[in-house]
């Protein structure tokens, strides 16, 4: 292998700048929005009869989250459905959370979860070793 001598010239010759050049790739996909239902606080209902404007507010929404929710309980089933109703919720959603009171409310459901409270809160304790050395030293203390 030969080496080449640089010369001053090509010391102060500029150096060439290699940058990476940026180059956009396809556009990604662009997922469609999920709405999520929740409860309106307060629904408004206007009726006009003849020369007259009827509004009607519902608060029943907003009571449930101040009895129940804000709380962490579930309100009972019939309450919340009639909320749901007057917020405007489809057939298949009050369905749903039939369906899933129905679960939550079943014997096996909450003798399963009783039974796994009972096992993390009340399973039998491991004995612990002591030594003797720790038990002459506690009872010339006491």
């Amino acid at each position: 292998m030969v080496h080449k001598l640089i010369t001053s010239q090509e010391l102060e010759r500029p150096a060439k700048v290699i940058r990476p050049v940026y180059t956009p790739g396809p556009p990604l996909p662009i997922r469609p929005k999920v709405p999520i239902r929740t409860l309106n606080p307060v629904n408004v209902t206007l009726k006009v009869v003849g020369n007259k404007v009827k509004l009607k507010l519902d608060m029943l929404s907003y009571e449930i989250h101040q009895k129940y929710f804000s709380k962490g309980k579930k309100p009972p089933l019939m309450e919340y459905i009639r909320a749901l109703v007057k917020s405007g919720a489809t057939e298949e959603q009050l369905n749903q959370v039939a369906k899933s009171y129905k679960k939550w409310d079943s014997f096996e459901y909450q003798q399963k979860v009783q039974d796994d409270i009972q096992r993390i809160f009340h399973g039998k304790a491991k004995k612990v070793a002591i030594g003797k050395k720790i038990l002459k030293a506690v009872r010339k203390l006491t």
